[in-house]
């Protein structure tokens, strides 16, 4: 599967969650290193209230919802932030909604990221 394919895909699971919980503070894919597959990193306030295995289950039972084992394959991992976490609110100044963004070599505040596609980032 290639990469603009999960980030198709990606952007339809951002959709349905946002549909069902409310708005996400940051939802964005990272790229691994020296490999073909992502972490995808989630924050929102409604995972605040969650512990990090209840709000990742809930995400990943998105992820299981779409039944197509290539695009499984390619999610390495979901990290879970919380909302008043620095790198949130730094990475929140893009604020950007309903959209993809594909980020190389910026650094927000002291957040470096190399490489990233952010789907959401509001405050």
């Amino acid at each position: 599967m290639d990469k603009n394919k999960v980030v198709e895909i990606t952007r339809s699971v951002a959709d349905k969650i946002i549909q069902d919980n409310g708005k996400t503070n940051l939802f964005m894919l990272i790229p691994d290193i020296d490999s073909d597959t992502f972490t995808l990193f989630v924050s929102a306030k409604w995972l605040d209230n969650q512990n990090v295995y209840d709000g990742t289950k809930k995400i990943v039972t998105y992820l299981f919802k779409y039944d197509d084992k290539e695009y499984i394959k390619k999610i390495s991992r979901v990290s879970i932030a919380k909302t008043i976490d620095p790198g949130v609110t730094a990475i929140n100044t893009m604020r950007i909604s309903g959209g993809i963004a594909h980020i190389k070599n910026c650094k927000f505040n002291n957040v470096i990221l190399d490489d990233a596609i952010i789907f959401e980032s509001n405050k």
